[in-house]
């Protein structure tokens, strides 16, 4: 899945997550889950390692790949630890499963992709990916992706609608109180 699409998701995982939990979450919620959607992409920097003159650098990057490290349990347990001080720093007791679910939902994503993710590691080096059928996956940035955008965003979108009816409703108030003078 492209970038925009999992930043979406977690957004609307991260909202989710936290009516779950039964914690306050809004728009500052959101926005923790759609960065850390984004979060398990850092693999793509494991390139530039790649050229570094440190030999230990080097296989590092080399043995893992997108859908690797960032992509698994020990990410998971990270995301979870990073949402704890995220909680801390701001005081806003969602930004913990916000930013769980925004790891999550990218994780979950990227099974459904043609590779899959190495969910194991350290443990295992195997991929899992859903269906277990390779041709019955979707190919990147088709149909499904779409869907996933789309649905989405049409989630945040009515969340904004939502949030500033109440401002609307004010105004229009006001607006009619005026015009019958």
């Amino acid at each position: 899945m492209r970038n925009p699409t999992h930043a979406a998701a977690g957004a609307v995982a991260a909202l989710g997550l936290g009516a779950l939990a039964a914690v306050p979450t809004g728009w500052p919620e959101a926005l923790a889950g759609a960065n850390s959607g984004l979060l398990p992409n850092a693999d793509y920097g494991l390139d530039a390692l790649r050229k570094c003159p440190v030999p230990a650098l080097q296989r590092f990057a080399e043995r893992n790949t997108e859908g690797g490290i960032t992509h698994s349990l020990p990410a998971l347990a990270v995301a979870a630890l990073l949402g704890l001080a995220v909680w801390g720093a701001t005081g806003r007791p969602g930004m913990l499963p916000a930013v769980f679910a925004g790891v999550l939902s990218h994780i979950l994503l990227d099974m459904f992709g043609k590779t899959g993710v190495q969910l194991w590691i350290p443990f295992s080096r195997s991929w899992i990916a859903f269906p277990p059928w390779e041709r019955l996956r979707p190919p990147r940035g088709e149909i499904v992706e779409i869907a996933v955008f789309t649905s989405c965003t049409a989630v945040l979108a009515g969340l904004g609608v939502m949030e500033l009816f109440p401002y609307v409703e004010d105004l229009m108030g006001l607006l009619m109180a005026g015009g019958a003078r």
